[in-house]
Parts: structure tokens; C-alpha cells; sequence
């Protein structure tokens, strides 16, 4: 055996073998000429010797791929499923292979210029079932958007990797987010509410009437819509009480009188053991997106398409934010930690801008 290399007999690849601060290294060098051999060698113990050394520093030398694989195993969830889906369509091997200490803001900006040239098509199945119907997908192009996403999503890993001393630093400088034109959001007037809730009802289904209510009056997501317990109530229903997912309090929520008829209603109908205000057949509550068909269907009938269940939340804060109701209680109301997420659910318009001068200065 010499400089570490050695051959079996009867085989033409080249093994190696060495030791570095009482570690015994061997392997396959995967390579059949002596000459290339070592140079594969060499630059396998240079990394190897390196690694060892920072290690015994406390320095770390993870290839970006292993700090995103140790971020998976620490993660759950639907965080870990968009950043995992980010990362494996939009994120190059040659990016992951890199060290992360040596990551630039060019790698980062390179990966995203790439992103916006590209176009989005849907899942293999949703392509194949619509060429079956021969009907003509057109690519969605990406969008600035899309693109701060996905840097956000990059930045989630590095950002953990220093908050866990994976990092020293962060090795670039962040990029700053692209401008995106932001479309008008669709949400319900205060002179819509009526019309809207007498379409709701036209379904004469008295779950959907409640859960529909609740997310309108009381800014609930859908989920909580759905899971309603008769124990977040107070004794004759005039308060709601969820909790402040962020804090951990109770908020005492008011509820609309027709709100809690419909409620009274329900509490002769459901049976006295099951904590759900509105249980599916198995006791349970509904599946998911169990309002979204009704929401719509009403929506449209009062010249209003695009509405979702989860705009029902956003909804209630513009219409309070309208009628000039605090900001402070409004983000109190929605359960909001931050004034900045309050400003994303509230839609204003150029009449808004137009009353406030006339409020604080007159005609």
C-alpha cells in the first residue's frame, strides 16, 4: 500500500485507507487510475482533516442539503410540508451541496431569478386528468410573490441553523423582497351583510347558518367554525370564549342575537353529551371546508364571487375597520398578535382615505 491507496487482488478500482487523531478511515475511491486515484485521495483527506479540526473548534461544516435534512427531522406539520415542497422543486443539488457557511446572497438571488423565469403547472395527476378531458392547461406564470415566498422559505432553514449554533452567522446578506402588486381582496360591505346571510340561508341547513355566522361575527377560521364546543359559551350564550392561541388567554367574544337564537335552536337538537355544536353523523365535527360550497354559492348570488370561508375572518375586520372601530380593538377581537397581520385581512379603498380627512378635518 502506498500514500494510503491500495487494489485487491482480481479488482481494478483503488481503495484507501488512513488514519487521522485515531480515527481509522477506509473506502472505495471509485476510481480505477492511480493517478486520479490520489488526487481523489487527497482532496478527500484535506476535507476529512478539515472537518475533524472544526469539530474539535465546535465549527460545524454541513453541506446545505444536511442543514435542510437536520431542519426536516426538527419539524412537523405544515410548515415542514410547503418548505420541504419549496426546497425540493425550486432549490438546485448543486445549491445543496454547497457548504452553507459558504452561501452568498448571488446563490440566493440566482435560485430566485431562475424561479421567476419558470412557469407553475399543477400536479402530474391534475395535468393528466385534464388532457384526458382535452381540455388546453396553460402555465401559470410565477410571480414576485411566489418568489419572496420562496426566499422566506430558504431564509426559514439558515435562520434556524444560527438559532441553534448550526451557524455562526448568517453567510449572506438577505435579499430584499420584491414589490408585488397586490389585488383587491374580496370581502362583504356592512350593507352586503343582510342580503349575503338571507342567500346562507336559503340552504336550510341550520350548521351551516351557525358556522357561517361565527366566522362573519366573530372572525373565526374556519376550523374554529367548525369545532364550536357548547363549553366556550357562557350559560345563556351571550359570550363566546376561544382561546388566544398566541397568549394563551381567554377573549370574551359578544354574540349577535340571531347568532345565539340559531344556537338555542341547535342546543334542542344535538344531544345533551356531545360537547359539538354542530356534530357530523358520527358525532364528530364536519369535515373540512364543510361551509366553502355554501359561502360561494351565496357569494355569487349577491354579485360577489371569490369569497372563501376563510375571507369571512378578513370580513369582520374590514367591516369594524370601516365603521372606525380601534385598530387595537380589532386586532383583540381577531386574536391578532401583531398590527402588522391585522393590516393584511383589513381591505381598504380610496373612500376610506376620503372619510378619514373628513372626519379629522371636515369638508
Amino acid at each position: 500500500m502506498a500514500g494510503g491507496l491500495l487494489r485487491f487482488p482480481g479488482s481494478k478500482v483503488w481503495n484507501f485507507q488512513f488514519r487521522y487523531k485515531g480515527t481509522r478511515y477506509t473506502g472505495s475511491t471509485g476510481c480505477t487510475a492511480k493517478g486520479q486515484a490520489e488526487a481523489w485521495l487527497r482532496n478527500f483527506r484535506t476535507e476529512t482533516e478539515n472537518k475533524v479540526d472544526d469539530a474539535a473548534k465546535g465549527i460545524r461544516n454541513d453541506t446545505v442539503k444536511e442543514l435542510l435534512e437536520d431542519w426536516k427531522r426538527h419539524h412537523t406539520g405544515s410548515n415542514l410540508t410547503r418548505v420541504s415542497r419549496d426546497w425540493r422543486l425550486h432549490v438546485p443539488s448543486t445549491f445543496q451541496a454547497k457548504l452553507a457557511k459558504e452561501v452568498t446572497a448571488g446563490d440566493i438571488e440566482e435560485i430566485r431569478t431562475v424561479y421567476l423565469h419558470g412557469t407553475s403547472l399543477r400536479n402530474l395527476h391534475y395535468q393528466e386528468q385534464m388532457s384526458k378531458n382535452q381540455r388546453v392547461i396553460k402555465p401559470k406564470p410565477h410571480n414576485n410573490n411566489g418568489a419572496n415566498k420562496l426566499v422566506t422559505n430558504i431564509n426559514l432553514v439558515f435562520g434556524w441553523a444560527v438559532k441553534t449554533s448550526r451557524l455562526k452567522e448568517l453567510p449572506y446578506v438577505p435579499l430584499a423582497p420584491l414589490v408585488e402588486q397586490q389585488a383587491p381582496k374580496t370581502y362583504i360591505t356592512k350593507q352586503q351583510v343582510e342580503s349575503y346571510l338571507e342567500e346562507i340561508d336559503r340552504s336550510r341547513n341550520l350548521h351551516v347558518m351557525v358556522m357561517v355566522r361565527a366566522m362573519l361575527y366573530l372572525a373565526l377560521r374556519e376550523d374554529e367554525a367548525r369545532q364550536l364546543r357548547w363549553r366556550t359559551f357562557n350559560a345563556d350564550r351571550t359570550f363566546y370564549q376561544p382561546w388566544d392561541t398566541k397568549t394563551g388567554t381567554i377573549v370574551n367574544l359578544p354574540v349577535k342575537s340571531d347568532l345565539r337564537t340559531l344556537l338555542n335552536l341547535l342546543r334542542e337538537e344535538v344531544p345533551e353529551e356531545c360537547e359539538w355544536v354542530c356534530p357530523a353523523e358520527d358525532g364528530q365535527p364536519h369535515r373540512q371546508q364543510i361551509t366553502t360550497k355554501a359561502i360561494k354559492r351565496a357569494a355569487v348570488a349577491i354579485g360577489l364571487p371569490g369569497l372563501t370561508p376563510h375571507k369571512m375572518r378578513g370580513s369582520c375586520a374590514t367591516i369594524m375597520a370601516r365603521d372606525g372601530v380601534s385598530a387595537f380593538a380589532i386586532r383583540k377581537f381577531g386574536r391578532w398578535k401583531r398590527m402588522e397581520t391585522v393590516e393584511k385581512y383589513v381591505e381598504m379603498v380610496d373612500g376610506d382615505l376620503r372619510d378619514a380627512q373628513v372626519r379629522a378635518f371636515g369638508e
